[in-house]
């Protein structure tokens, strides 16, 4: 349905406005309600069913002290400045693709930031690259 006006104001249906910012719409017949799931959660989505996202603290701690895997801190200078995870790689997230040189070709990747959207971009980015994040 395409946007109409009705007593001088426009009325556009919620799809057209979710589908331009990239989410999906859909619609459930009982109980007649509209989903709307946004882009950062079908990423999300993608990676769960995957397996390949979210690793439990416990998890990575072991294959950290195993030797294993390394921690990359992929947030800006003053989050860092603010508490780090001792032994963590520092990398900030626009840096990345400068400094992959700096990160192990042999190890697991375990990356975290204060957004969970910006540590997504870089494991996908990693395994994009052949790492294991």
């Amino acid at each position: 349905m395409a946007p109409q006006l009705v007593d001088s104001r426009p009325l556009v249906p919620v799809q057209v406005i979710t589908e331009h910012f990239g989410a999906e719409v859909d619609w459930v017949q009982e109980p007649r309600t509209v989903v709307i799931t946004s882009p950062y959660a079908r990423f999300m989505e993608g990676y769960i069913e995957k397996g390949m996202y979210i690793k439990q603290a416990g998890e990575v701690l072991s294959m950290v002290e195993a030797d294993e895997a390394v921690v990359l801190n992929v947030r800006g200078d003053a989050h860092r400045d603010q508490s780090y995870i001792t032994g963590s790689l520092h990398i900030p997230m626009p840096e990345l693709l400068d400094r992959l040189e700096e990160l192990p070709g042999d190890k697991g990747i375990a990356v975290y930031c204060v957004k969970n959207i910006n540590a997504a971009y870089a494991v996908t980015l990693l395994n994009m690259l052949g790492h294991e994040a």
